[in-house]
């Protein structure tokens, strides 16, 4: 099977690679380098599952600047979802 440090090495080729099919194909070689024992067909469906759900990072949306509006309303948002599992406090935060 396809081990963490095998899937992590992928990422990093993923993240220097705009080709699908090139992608795919150094996917399909490293397994075979790898000795990961699985048909071609079973490593192409894994290459083009990890391909189309490759995650995307702020860093590489360019956006420089993030403004929020209403910030008060994230103030101690963290808080209130604690006391929300707590006995004797209602959903307001108050304690009943």
């Amino acid at each position: 099977m396809l081990d963490n440090d095998f899937l992590m090495n992928q990422y990093s080729i993923l993240t220097k690679t705009n080709e699908k099919s090139d992608f795919i194909d150094a996917f399909i070689k490293n397994a075979k380098d790898e000795g990961i024992e699985l048909t071609e067909e079973v490593l192409r469906a894994k290459a083009i599952a990890f391909w189309d759900t490759k995650p995307i990072f702020i860093e590489d949306l360019g956006i420089d600047h993030l403004t929020v509006d209403e910030i008060h309303n994230y103030k101690n948002i963290f808080e209130k979802a604690k006391l929300e599992k707590t006995d004797g406090v209602n959903r307001y935060g108050d304690i009943q």
